[in-house]
């Protein structure tokens, strides 16, 4: 029985039959069988694949492959529910708690309509100020 062979019989006692199907195809995109590696910073063995975000360590060979296949098939049952974050299934590894949300339609300070800053001389503006004043300059500009 191959490596394969043995995990899906494993994983068949826990999973219904459309995630084993999930993770039978996810298998057949990996064309290489997976190597655990020792790696020392875990005193573990590791193993990952680029093609999913997902990495798996155990005491053993074994039980290295056979908790990463249990982390892909609940990274793919959580796909096709849809329960999974696009940015966790693209492997950006973001706190979303600290973000802040950014920019939100109809958010902000509301608009006073369109306004032009011009430059003109103290004096001139001083005297604009005055309502009296400007209520002349509106008779005159727009009759």
């Amino acid at each position: 029985m191959s490596t394969k062979d043995f995990i899906l019989d494993k994983l068949a006692q826990s999973y219904d039959k459309q995630t084993i199907s999930y993770v039978k195809e996810a298998m057949t995109l990996i064309h290489h069988e997976l190597s655990p590696e020792w790696n020392e910073e875990f005193e573990a063995y590791v193993v990952a694949h680029p093609m999913f975000p997902e990495d798996s360590d155990g005491d053993t060979v074994e039980s290295a492959l056979f908790n990463y296949w249990v982390c892909i098939t609940n990274m793919l049952q959580a796909r096709h529910e849809g329960f999974l974050n696009p940015l966790i299934e693209a492997g950006i590894q973001t706190d979303i708690a600290k973000k802040h949300g950014g920019r939100r339609t109809g958010s902000g300070r509301k608009s006073k309509g369109d306004r032009i800053r011009i430059y003109i001389p103290a004096d001139l503006a001083d005297w604009l100020k005055q309502e009296q004043n400007l209520e002349k300059l509106r008779g005159i500009a727009f009759p």
